[in-house]
């Protein structure tokens, strides 16, 4: 394989990483909005270790996910 669609596979596998960090950090995002409701209608006890957790989560994986799509989209530009 030419360095060149070596470069444009390398990114697409990037991006579909990159992805499928972004869909389980929005997915991350919905569970704790739930778990806030459900603490909210006293189906669930508040935890602060739980609701941290869960913040933190969704931080690195929207994080992970924009990083590694920006690296995905610049390989296939080159």
């Amino acid at each position: 394989m030419s360095k060149r669609t070596t470069r444009k596979v390398n990114g697409g596998i990037a991006i579909y990483y990159g992805f499928t960090c972004a869909v389980a950090a929005i997915a991350t995002a919905i569970g704790t909005g739930n778990w806030l409701y459900k603490v909210l209608t006293d189906e669930k006890i508040f935890s602060w270790s739980t609701l941290t957790g869960l913040i933190i989560l969704t931080a690195v994986l929207a994080a992970m996910g924009y990083v590694i799509l920006r690296v995905g989209y610049e390989e296939i530009e080159d």
